[in-house]
């Protein structure tokens, strides 16, 4: 053996602190060719005293003192290739790691003798704190300090025993026969097996294919230092000049990392295995890869043997069934048909990751969500399925994605805003759902209750899955993380987007074909609870109208839409809840909790008396679970499958409302007629009552017509007309609409009695003597629908000194069940005014109004006042007059204002000579054109026994002006900008050109 002596180092500087690095203060080299022992010996804090050849303290102000045993390099890592590969024809790629080190405290007065400090096996290493069980203090990604023990056994990994591991070291060569052993130093742990922990990864990959990358070997030591942490097991771990050899095998129940296996001889890798868990999207079934690197001996190209690193990732499926409800999951898990899934990879063979493409070009990073590819397809894997019924064995394929365990429990969106890799597979999955052959399977999409008379199982051709995100309500993104890591679930969950699925019903109607459907909203919100009355669990993706082509006569249009799967009503009528979901159980909801409004079923397709929605006077329904198939409002509808097609006959008996329109209510139940000012028509005691009946058979051949028959009764209902604005109310006994379908349908309505409100209430008196004289004869109901033409004569009224005549108030209602519903309404007209007169003040008056459907159609309305003076003497008589007037016109939506004074005066002599002056001063605005025109004319005339004077006259001008605005507007639409005739008359061009002769 060969010792090199090195000079001891410098003094330490004065003050040195315990915890400051402990200097070396002497190197020796360890050489021995027999069994190739190379070793650096670096003394920390010690001297050799030369007289006792005893190790002695260098600097007594530090208290520690030992040795640090330097190893050459224990580790090569090589380049590998995959197994489809071809073998390479030259030297691979390589990279050499760093030393390795043992750190052992030496007390002072140890013998300087190669048999006392290689004589390790009763000796403590000193460790850093990540090699000590419990919590590691500390950042990981520091490296160990040089005073503690540090061992590189794979390139880039940096390994060290725990508290009781142990060293064993040859003193002297070891010798048989002829063959001497390579030295070595073996470790040992006291009383159990040997374990190491991985206390540090140098940050970096090297530039080639390695059996250990970057990821993994950070995951390798979170999963030995990081809480809960396990160390790895050794079955052999020896430190040579040549290289280590190990044999290292660590598993873990939780974490990112499943498995670490690593065999190496003389430094080279023989062997390893990293296996890291993930899931399995979209249901989130547990996973893994594992890397296998195997050193294989082949022949290359030029017939030489070569021993090469062959990499190939292998994927392993958990058999065990998975409950598909997982915490967090939107609607409570309703969104997918199963309640427990067993997945399989049938397949055999490596597998790759590939990267998925989203819809904008990006892509998502492979290692950490991939596409699985096998023999360059991407792995079906196959699934065995519980439905919400418990039928088992429900077989679909689904592509293989793989979601890493370090990506699988991220629950924000963003995060330092950056999409995550789980929301960029969400919208994977949004724009390209995954699709699963069922085959036809039958399949329960609901749980079953114990009211439902329908199953909720269909026949089921086709399910596309997308990807739900936590729901994150009243939980903080880290709580509730925590929450899925400790329960394994990822965070993400499948959610049917839709399905093709067969319902006896609704494919007699569609040519046979499978129907496309999507979860109900209400079995989502409250699966079978208070929230969803009719136990609704599909909406189908395209309503399907049950009609018979040309049915109605605008009354009502018999129609019964299909656009969901009850398990109350079989396939048909559409069912919704109105307000927010009654909450909790069906113990806790109050009655009031459950509503189903019948808009969504009924449409605005019906229509009484040309204007009322049927919908609007039907009341919600309000019910709970426990009272379904009972008394509870809905409507039954039951279907038969019969020789020709399939029949269906809806019964309904619905609960009648009071409908308003702005306030005033225009479809009165006989409830409510006291409250809103009407008299009890009905009885005291009469109630509204509503039935409406519908069958219809859909024939299987879809050239024959659907036989249809509709029938709708109303009982003591009054109506109210015309909306908006009230003026009549028509009450009836009983209102009957019946079609069966062969273009003879009839109306038969029972009327009561009618008469005038509102505005027209002070008629009142007037109508009932009226129609004591006319018998009613102003109404008219039949098939055609409501029409009334009504005008009453106002007598002449006297106030003291105030006499209103010529009044007269008409109303006309045109109410067809076909087309669009007129209503006026007028207090006399232009042509023949109201008239007013108090004193010698005197004025007139009318009010026109007109309205198609909801629409103002038509409206006038003028006032004027006049005011008379008049002088008589004894030889003459003057009268003088002056009016005031105004007026607005609405027509054709173009509205116009008026306005004009008139002063007019005549003068008479003995009766002889009369003398005759007027002048008007008249302007109209027109807001459409916003231009103004103004008309000024005064006219004088005599008269005499003898005839009308050749000196009368009469002068007219009349001006037109266009705002800014209009000039304007005039420029984009040349047919509105005001002509040279708008703005002067011929007179006034006449006038003006003769100036210039």
């Amino acid at each position: 053996m060969t010792i090199l002596d090195t000079p001891r180092a410098a003094d330490a500087a004065a003050a040195t602190r315990p915890t400051d690095p402990v200097p070396v203060s002497r190197v020796d080299r360890l050489i021995r060719a027999d069994d190739q022992l190379s070793l650096t010996l670096e003394f920390l804090n010690l001297d050799v005293d030369q007289a006792t050849q005893t190790l002695v303290t260098h600097d007594p102000r530090i208290a520690f003192t030992g040795v640090r045993l330097v190893f050459g390099s224990q580790h090569t890592v090589e380049a590998t290739i995959g197994t489809a590969d071809p073998t390479p024809t030259e030297a691979v790629d390589h990279r050499v790691a760093a030393e390795s080190r043992l750190v052992v405290p030496l007390d002072p007065g140890t013998p300087y003798a190669l048999k006392a400090v290689l004589d390790l096996a009763g000796r403590a290493l000193t460790l850093d704190d990540r090699a000590i069980p419990g919590p590691k203090p500390g950042d990981p990604r520091v490296e160990p300090g040089q005073d503690v023990t540090a061992l590189e056994l794979v390139d880039s990994l940096v390994f060290s025993p725990g508290p009781d591991g142990r060293f064993v070291a040859g003193i002297a060569p070891l010798t048989h026969d002829d063959v001497t052993e390579l030295w070595r130093a073996r470790l040992d742990e006291t009383g159990s097996p040997a374990t190491v922990r991985a206390i540090w990864s140098r940050p970096g990959d090297a530039p080639l294919a390695r059996p250990l990358g970057q990821s993994q070997r950070d995951q390798i030591v979170a999963a030995t230092t990081v809480d809960p942490a396990d160390p790895i097991a050794v079955n052999r771990l020896w430190l040579t000049p040549q290289g280590s050899f190990i044999d290292l095998a660590g598993s873990w129940a939780t974490g990112d990392l499943a498995g670490y296996l690593h065999r190496a001889t003389a430094g080279r890798d023989i062997h390893v295995e990293v296996t890291e868990r993930g899931f399995l999207a979209p249901f989130g079934i547990p996973a893994t890869i594992t890397t296998v690197t195997e050193r294989e001996y082949r022949d290359d190209a030029d017939g030489n043997p070569v021993a090469i690193l062959v990499q190939d990732d292998y994927l392993s499926v958990s058999p065990d069934a998975l409950p598909t409800l997982a915490p967090h999951m939107p609607d409570g898990g309703r969104a997918v048909p199963f309640t427990e899934i067993v997945a399989a990879d049938p397949g055999r063979g490596p597998v790759a990751l590939a990267p998925l493409t989203l819809g904008d070009g990006s892509q998502i990073d492979p290692a950490k969500i991939g596409a699985v590819i096998r023999d360059g397809v991407q792995v079906e894997i196959g699934y065995l399925g519980t439905d919400r019924t418990g039928a088992t064995g429900i077989a679909l394929s689904l592509p293989a994605i793989f979601v890493a365990a370090d990506q699988a429990f991220t629950v924000q969106d963003q995060v330092n805003g950056v999409t995550t890799p789980l929301q960029n597979l969400s919208r994977f999955y949004a724009e390209r759902p995954a699709e699963a052959d069922l085959g036809g399977q039958s399949v329960g999409w609901a749980d079953p209750h114990p009211l439902g008379t329908a199953s909720p199982a269909r026949a089921t051709n086709l399910i596309r899955f997308v990807l739900d995100r936590p729901d994150l309500a009243g939980s903080t993104p880290a709580a509730v993380r925590d929450e899925l890591e400790a329960a394994g679930r990822p965070a993400c969950y499948p959610r049917v987007a839709s399905a093709d699925v067969v319902d006896d019903a609704v494919v007699s109607l569609v040519g046979g074909e499978p129907i496309t459907v999507s979860y109900a909203t209400d079995w989502l919100r409250s699966g079978n609870r208070a929230g969803n009355p009719g136990l609704a669990f599909l909406t189908l993706a395209r309503e399907t109208a049950l009609d018979r082509p040309g049915a109605g006569r605008g009354l009502v249009s018999p129609s019964l839409r299909i656009d969901t799967l009850s398990q109350t009503l079989g396939s048909g009528i559409a069912l919704r809840r109105s307000g927010p979901p009654g909450a909790g159980s069906v113990a806790a909801a109050g009655p009031n909790d459950l509503t189903w409004d019948p808009a969504e079923a009924l449409g605005d397709a019906a229509k009484l008396f040309g204007s009322i929605a049927l919908h609007e006077i039907v009341e919600a329904v309000n019910t709970s679970l426990d009272k379904l198939g009972d008394e509870t409002g809905l409507p039954t509808i039951k279907a038969l499958l019969e020789e020709d097609g399939i029949g269906y006959l809806l019964s309904w008996q619905p609960k009648l409302k009071t409908f308003r329109v702005a306030g005033d209510a225009v479809f009165v139940v006989a409830e409510d007629l006291a409250s809103v000012g009407l008299p009890a028509f009905f009885g005291a005691k009469a109630t509204s009552e509503a039935t409406i009946e519908l069958s219809q058979l859909v024939p299987f051949d879809r050239g024959a017509a659907t036989d249809t028959d509709f029938e709708l009764t109303l009982d003591n209902v009054t109506v109210q007309l015309p909306p908006g604005s009230p003026a009549i109310a028509i009450a009836f006994r009983r209102v009957r609409y019946h079609d069966p379908g062969d273009g003879n349908a009839s109306l038969d309505p029972d009327l009561a009695d009618w008469r005038f409100i509102g505005v027209l209430e002070f008629l009142e008196p007037v109508r009932e003597f009226i129609v004591g004289l006319l018998d009613l004869g102003n109404v008219e109901i039949d098939d055609d629908g409501v029409r009334a033409d009504i005008e009453i004569p106002v007598p002449k009224l006297s106030f003291g000194v105030i006499n209103v005549a010529d009044l007269r108030v008409g109303l006309g209602l045109d109410l067809p069940n076909e087309g669009s519903s007129t209503i006026s309404f007028n207090l006399s007209d232009r042509d023949d005014p109201f008239r007013i007169t108090m004193m010698g003040f005197g004025g007139s008056g009318s009010l026109e109004v007109r309205m198609v459907a909801d629409d103002l159609d038509f409206l006038f309305g003028s006032l004027a006042v006049t005011y008379e003076l008049a002088a008589s003497i004894v030889v003459a008589s003057v009268s003088l007059s002056a009016s005031l007037g105004i007026d607005l016109r609405y027509d054709d939506s173009a509205v116009t204002l008026g306005a004009y004074v008139e002063l007019a005066g005549n003068a008479s002599v003995l009766g002889l000579v009369n003398i005759t002056g007027k002048v008007l001063l008249a302007l109209r605005y027109h807001l459409n054109t916003k231009l103004l025109r103004g008309t000024a004319s005064i006219s004088a005339e005599v008269d005499s026994l003898f005839g009308k004077s050749e000196t009368s006259w009469r002068q007219t001008v009349e001006v037109s002006l266009a705002s800014d605005d209009a000039r304007r507007a005039a420029l984009g639409a040349a047919e509105t900008q005001p002509s040279f005739g708008d703005r002067y008359s011929t007179e006034q061009w006449d006038t003006y050109c003769a100036a210039f002769h």
